[in-house]
């Protein structure tokens, strides 16, 4: 508690994991604490309901088509379906509490009036790290 980042760490109140580890050399033990904030396994839908919580906010209405926001999730470039948007935005995080810079930006030029929102399975999912990965479409 004497070292102020330290301290900073431990009486964070966003973060609400911890983990220990503890090896022995010799007749020394190392020990080490780890703090961290969990991150909640969401359903597509939830992740989905999260960012459209936030475009909301920006003043942009999710009414796009969801199967291809989906499916162009999962693509490294384009646009799945028949859509045709004018921006596309695809990001992996761990948080849901904001949009990427990138996507701020463009919401920031009012020029958007609707998106659609898809989620898909992580770029590493079998890491045992839980990250989200979405794709917005804004029309």
């Amino acid at each position: 508690m004497n070292s102020p980042p330290h301290r900073a760490n431990i009486l964070d109140p966003g973060l609400n994991a911890v983990g220990f580890g503890i090896v022995q050399h010799g007749d020394v033990l190392y020990a080490v604490a780890d703090f961290a904030r969990a991150v909640p396994s969401l359903s597509f839908d939830q992740v989905e309901a999260a960012v459209a919580k936030l475009l909301a906010a920006q003043g942009v209405q999710t009414s796009g088509p969801t199967v291809d926001a989906r499916e162009t999730c999962e693509m490294s470039h384009g646009a799945a379906g028949g859509s045709s948007p004018r921006f596309i935005m695809r990001w992996q995080s761990a948080d849901l509490s904001q949009l990427p810079d990138a996507l701020e930006e463009q919401l920031r030029t009012k020029t958007y009036r609707t998106a659609a929102i898809g989620a898909c399975s992580s770029a590493n999912a079998e890491s045992g790290f839980t990250t989200y990965r979405v794709a917005v479409l804004l029309y």
